[in-house]
């Protein structure tokens, strides 16, 4: 029924409910699995496992090797050097990838991203692609590198916003800044080098506040991201074990172990008691935060994916496999937002399809679109003239309808429009604005008209425009005497006032014959 796991286009009758696929005539929607980039968790998987090998052999194995244990050539040290170029290659040319795949996927299809907003990231990304392969293939000058982490903030900081205003718990949603904000500091110090300025006091401060707010991001994603019900016994163990392991070799060599953290993750470990507490504390919060997400199917273990790979490529990610790992690791957070819709929400798509059906006296009802981005169809005939009601979903909430009667093209700006003040613009307009000189009805609607009227307006009239400001909560869209388009997001007010709705849109729809 609605709530299948592949939605290819189909209709079911109204009442009793009987699937029956589309004709062939029809447009089928796109398998979802074959168009969203980060759809297939295997390749999150590898490029986790690419990242964390890439860690251990190559920045904390390669470094210690070169750098503090002096150790000549050898099989040991050109083993290490060797695994450690392999998987910084796999890292990076699949991190891009990954990157640029889900960037597209935001971009082409339907994602949290508004539709208005996208053009926005568009440029952004135009910017950044490029540049992020280039940076693969070979070392940037040092502007150019600053103009990939600035692109790569500016896209960070757009897609955190687009999550925040997509369905989701607000608990994700203040992790998303969470997560962000190193980013945006890490850039800001970055910035200063680039002037010069690096070793100044106010830079120091900004490197430090990045250090502070990474350590944060660690400690706040229990409340952030844990999945509802968590499988905490191996969670708990593995967070034991990290933070055992990690405080041991704290307390016992500082030295090392400051080495190890700033080989990793480009942070400097406190000398301080509690600042190495912090540090360990904020270790085990993360990885039992990680595994608790990976043991859960579905949403929660793409966010663990994507919060994994935020941790491994650490606060200074100067390279460019790190960037990339980072803007994946994002996408895949900000995914997981749309998937997390509530079950409840297809029985109440669903539910709500088939009252307004009954309501409309439609037969059939016709279903189009990936899973939580469905689209339900209602058609009937009334005399001569066409009626279609739409109830879409997006992100698996429901999010908006629309209702159309006569000739209404989509494609066409209107000769009259009105939308409701405080709502976004949901459709085009044409002519001036104008107003009718009705306090409370200027005050609720903004109209655009574009007709050149002879005599008094039928079409918004006294007796109308009460019952235009009791009725519409959106954009309504009306061709004098052909056709009117209604669209809103506030879809509760359609459930159980559609037919009076349609009768004031009929109305408004004849009494303009002649404009």
């Amino acid at each position: 029924m609605l709530a299948r796991k592949k939605f290819e286009g189909y209709r079911y009758s109204v009442p009793p409910i009987e699937l029956v696929e589309e004709s062939p005539g029809e447009p089928r929607a796109p398998r979802p699995g074959r168009k969203r980039s980060l759809r297939e968790p295997s390749l999150l998987a590898v490029l986790c496992i690419a990242v964390l090998l890439e860690l251990l052999t190559r920045r904390l194995l390669g470094r210690l090797l070169h750098i503090d244990l002096l150790a000549p050539p050898g099989w040991l040290r050109d083993s290490a050097d060797f695994v450690g170029l392999f998987f910084f290659h796999v890292a990076s040319l699949l991190g891009a990838a990954l990157a640029v795949l889900g960037l597209a996927h935001l971009l082409i299809f339907p994602s949290v991203i508004p539709r208005g907003a996208k053009a926005a990231v568009g440029a952004l990304a135009i910017a950044f692609m490029p540049l992020l392969g280039v940076a693969v293939w070979r070392p940037l000058p040092s502007v150019f590198a600053l103009y990939l982490e600035a692109s790569f903030t500016a896209l960070i900081l757009l897609i955190m916003l687009g999550g925040w205003l997509s369905p989701g718990k607000p608990r994700v949603k203040l992790g998303l800044f969470v997560l962000a904000l190193p980013l945006a500091l890490h850039f800001a110090w970055s910035l200063m080098g680039h002037q010069g300025a690096s070793s100044s006091e106010r830079a120091r401060f900004v490197f430090w506040l990045g250090e502070v707010a990474t350590v944060a991001a660690g400690l706040a994603a229990p409340p952030c991201f844990l999945p509802h019900r968590p499988r905490l016994r191996v969670a708990l163990l593995g967070a034991f074990a990290a933070m055992a392991a990690a405080g041991v070799l704290a307390w016992r060599s500082w030295d090392i172990a400051s080495r190890l953290v700033a080989y990793g993750f480009g942070l400097e470990l406190p000398m301080g008691a509690l600042g190495m507490a912090l540090y360990v504390v904020a270790l085990g919060a993360w990885t039992l935060t990680v595994l608790a997400l990976l043991l859960e199917p579905g949403a929660a273990r793409l966010r663990g994916y994507g919060v994994l790979l935020i941790g491994l490529s650490g606060f200074r990610h100067d390279l460019p496999f790190q960037i990339a790992a980072l803007m994946v690791g994002f996408l895949a957070v900000v995914e997981s937002l749309g998937r997390e819709a509530p079950q409840a929400t297809v029985a109440m798509f669903r539910a709500l399809a088939q009252r307004m059906a009954v309501a409309l006296g439609a037969a059939h009802i016709e279903v189009g679109g990936a899973e939580g981005y469905e689209t339900a169809r209602m058609r009937v005939t009334q005399g001569e003239e066409s009626l279609e009601v739409a109830l879409g979903r997006q992100a698996g909430a429901i999010a908006h309808a629309e209702v159309v009667i006569g000739h209404a093209p989509s494609e066409e700006a209107p000769p009259m429009s009105l939308g409701r003040r405080g709502t976004p613009r949901l459709g085009r307009t044409r002519g001036d604005e104008v107003a009718t000189g009705d306090l409370a009805f200027d005050e609720a609607f903004r109209i655009f008209d574009s007709r050149h009227l002879t005599e008094r307006d039928r079409v918004l009239d006294d007796d109308l425009r009460p019952r235009l400001i009791a009725e519409l909560d959106g954009w309504l869209a009306v061709w004098p005497g052909e056709g009117v388009r209604y669209r809103t997001r506030n879809v509760g007010l359609l459930d159980g006032k559609l037919v009076g709705l349609i009768d004031l849109l009929t109305e408004l729809k004849n009494r303009g014959a002649g404009s």
